[in-house]
């Protein structure tokens, strides 16, 4: 009754013009977050900053067939402090968004499915490469392009191609290709690998990375490596591991550390030129509601200088 009441509410006011499509039921869903965030960072003269970030993300879906769907995503963040932290290009936006930021289609097949428009992308089985799927706003490194998923018995594939999304004062033309493969051996352990280029500009650079991941009763050990064709400074890492306690408590531990071209464009999903530990808890209250708390102890690769971050996190989905 929830998600219909305030599908019904958002429809009132928000229209989408599909042409015949508008024939087809629109499905609406999407979750509200509110984070506290407090962070200290040494290398900015021990800069303390503590804030909200509440974010709001409303996800339609229309079946224009069996097998074509139509997709779009109205998205919001506002922040209470400007050294918060944002997942949106503050110097073009400032302190809050509210964006359409992800509109196109999605083609199934049978053992396929494809993605055509915009959307985020993820580089890496842990995105240690490139990670855009929690930005928000059209320039944070969205893509304009196809994605494809393909599964052949115990193999995935996952393809990206497209341009990245840029603002006319960036001054760049950025394309991004990837490949993903993952096979599964055994049924407790999974390994991959990518390749990736990243075209920005005049400067290409090739991207390398394995993975594994290892289900033991509870805990699952997981890790990553990737390599780039720049001479100097070019790999990244993370390994972690998770523990479910129960079907409502999980606990993460990662390590990472990230050269500065070690990752693409410093859109790592990590702390790009940083290294040190990651950890989160989380607690999942109800069927749509989570909580997470989050802390990470990080230095820079180069200047050694400490700076960490605390989190606590409610997130709603409707």
């Amino acid at each position: 009754m929830k998600k219909r009441l305030i599908a019904a509410a958002v429809a009132a006011t928000v229209t989408l013009s599909m042409g015949v499509a508008m024939a087809s039921p629109i499905q609406f869903d999407g979750d509200i977050t509110t984070q506290y965030r407090w962070s200290e960072d040494s290398k900015a003269l021990n800069l303390k900053s503590e804030g909200n970030i509440t974010t709001f993300k409303l996800n339609a879906t229309a079946a224009l067939n069996e097998k074509t769907d139509f997709y779009a995503r109205l998205a919001g963040q506002v922040l209470t402090a400007d050294e918060v932290g944002a997942d949106f290009r503050t110097d073009l936006y400032g302190s809050s968004i509210l964006s359409l930021d992800r509109f196109g289609f999605v083609l199934k097949g049978d053992n396929a499915t494809y993605k055509i428009g915009r959307q985020g992308a993820n580089v890496g089985a842990t995105a240690l490469l490139y990670s855009t799927e929690g930005k928000i706003g059209n320039y944070s490194g969205t893509i304009d392009g196809v994605t494809a998923n393909v599964k052949s018995g115990v193999t995935d594939i996952n393809v990206l191609a497209g341009k990245v999304s840029t603002h006319d004062t960036d001054g760049i033309d950025a394309k991004l290709y990837s490949l993903h493969a993952g096979y599964q051996p055994t049924k407790n352990l999974t390994v991959g690998a990518t390749f990736a280029k990243a075209d920005y500009d005049v400067v290409s650079t090739n991207h390398w990375a394995v993975d594994a991941s290892y289900q033991l009763g509870k805990a699952n050990v997981f890790g990553e490596y990737t390599k780039s064709d720049v001479d100097l400074e070019n790999a990244a890492f993370a390994v972690g591991t998770s523990y479910a306690f129960d079907n409502k408590n999980s606990l993460a531990v990662i390590y990472s550390k990230v050269e500065a071209f070690g990752d693409i464009a410093a859109m790592t999903d990590f702390d790009p030129q940083g290294k040190g530990i990651y950890y989160s808890y989380n607690h999942k209250i109800s069927n749509d509601t989570n909580l997470n708390i989050f802390y990470k102890d990080m230095e820079g690769v180069y200047t050694g200088d400490k700076y960490n971050s605390f989190r606590t996190t409610v997130n709603y989905k409707f």
